[in-house]
């Protein structure tokens, strides 16, 4: 059974969040949401947010209640899940910036407070992400090994879009990077 959706690209604006914390609660979900950019125009861009089933307790992290820094934004939200491993763990929702690679400064600052993040915490991770790069790209830039984490994908494609050069390809960019010490056993679906 699915325990938890990450869900990038969200497009939820701040004042809608409410109303669907009660539409998923109603389902048996708990949703927490960073809120997307509206522009002056009613645009709207980003927004992530993770879906847990009921019973399974998790809250947000702020810089408050954890003691660091969290760079939460329109792109990057951080939440402590109870359950799985002693004392939980620690679950981000990434979007990276797609046509500029994982590299680009955007993405590679996104990834190293990600990575400053989850080492002064020193828990348990699971990062579930739209990485608008494939787990062999990622993984070279060696954000995966500096974090002590391991890919775990579904081994599909889950985009088949044009490229930014005006061309088409299918590849896999939407997968989870999991704390090494938890990855055993852990799968992936596309929903």
């Amino acid at each position: 059974e699915v325990a938890f959706v990450g869900v990038q690209e969200a497009k939820i604006a701040a004042d809608e969040i409410p109303h669907l914390e009660t539409r998923f609660a109603r389902e048996g979900w708990t949703l927490s949401a960073e809120p997307c950019l509206v522009s002056l125009e009613g645009g709207r861009s980003a927004g992530v947010a993770l879906l847990a089933r009921d019973g399974i307790g998790m809250a947000p992290l702020t810089s408050a209640n954890c003691g660091v820094h969290v760079p939460r934004t329109h792109r990057a939200g951080y939440w402590v899940v109870e359950g799985g491993p002693p004392g939980g763990f620690v679950c981000c929702v990434l979007h990276l910036y797609d046509c500029v690679g994982p590299s680009a400064r955007s993405n590679a600052d996104m990834l190293n407070s990600t990575l400053v993040l989850l080492r002064a915490l020193a828990r348990p991770f699971l990062v579930l992400a739209d990485w608008n790069c494939t787990p062999a790209e990622l993984h070279a830039t060696g954000w995966t090994e500096a974090i002590g984490g391991v890919c775990v994908t579904t081994g599909r494609a889950t985009s088949n879009l044009k490229t930014c050069d005006g061309g088409v390809a299918s590849r896999e960019l939407d997968f989870a990077v999991v704390a090494s010490s938890c990855a055993q056993g852990c799968s992936a679906r596309l929903y």
